[in-house]
């Protein structure tokens, strides 16, 4: 989202849950800071026009803001001038700068030792209301009614939707349909659809782990009976088209493999895969030691 140019000395800057201001400082020094007041990350991007002085902030610098507050960048007046810009920001849920591992082990989101159907999917259009990506990539998982959608890979959670759900065969992408959004390690979002009402697990600002049980599958708005859709893809930085990832599963072995459509598969939940990026401690204590 673009905000229109302001100059420094206009009232604070308010996207959502975002603010970013700036300061003086006795030696005229601008101190540009980000307050973030929800319980999930975003990342922001300022841009300045007009601007006197040096800049810390290189152009496109993608800032991830936590909860709390953080300071983006500091302007430093040249000798003699005044010390004026006009300046925008960006914000974005996913990181735009995202670097995508293809060979990043995702484990399959139902029960470890389940089978699972892997589902076709070819639009993603009306879920994402705009033009699909280039590289759109998304993949369907077949189950039963009342099973548990796990975690692929671990991160903080977004966003959540949960309402009643349009009952009928004909929604296949349906952007109504119940999801969890989870902010990956490495700035990714995984999406995952089809929740029943009131059955998801986490809240807004958890942290979970791959293998997590993160809620329960809807008995089925479409023809295809009751599955989750999972797609993970990050914004790119002209604010108007996304970046998929080709996600590669376990299967047989903790190396990685593209699934194809119509398959089977067993779901695979290896502890070497779920305690990839844990700090020794967490490793210790998931794995009992």
């Amino acid at each position: 989202m673009l905000i229109p140019l302001f100059s420094l000395f206009s009232p604070l800057l308010i996207a959502q849950n975002i603010e970013v201001k700036s300061e003086y400082d006795d030696k005229g020094v601008i101190k540009f800071t980000a307050s973030n007041h929800s319980k999930r990350p975003y990342f922001v991007i300022l841009n300045f026009e007009n601007l006197v002085g040096t800049c810390s902030d290189m152009p496109g610098d993608v800032h991830r803001v936590d909860p709390g507050v953080i300071q983006l960048c500091t302007v430093m007046p040249n000798q003699g001038s005044s010390p004026f810009t006009s300046y925008s920001y960006r914000y974005f849920s996913s990181d735009p700068s995202a670097k995508i591992n293809p060979d990043y082990p995702y484990l399959i989101p139902v029960k470890d030792g389940s089978t699972t159907q892997i589902i076709a999917i070819t639009n993603i259009s009306t879920i994402l209301s705009r033009g699909t990506p280039d590289n759109w990539y998304c993949i369907g998982f077949k189950m039963n009614a009342g099973d548990t959608i796990f975690a692929a890979r671990g991160g903080i959670v977004s966003d959540i939707k949960e309402s009643e759900q349009i009952k009928g065969q004909n929604y296949w992408f349906n952007s109504d349909d119940n999801f969890i959004a989870i902010l990956q390690d490495d700035g990714t979002l995984a999406c995952y659809t089809n929740f029943e009402k009131d059955k998801v697990f986490p809240r807004i600002g958890d942290k979970i782990i791959g293998s997590q049980p993160i809620g329960i599958v809807s008995a089925g708005n479409s023809n295809v009976g009751p599955h989750t859709k999972l797609t993970v893809y990050h914004e790119k930085t002209d604010s108007k088209s996304i970046e998929c990832a080709l996600m590669k599963f376990c299967v047989s072995s903790i190396k990685p493999e593209i699934l194809l459509p119509n398959n089977k598969y067993v779901a695979r939940h290896y502890p070497e895969v779920v305690t990839i990026g844990m700090s020794r401690k967490m490793k210790k204590k998931y794995l009992g030691e």
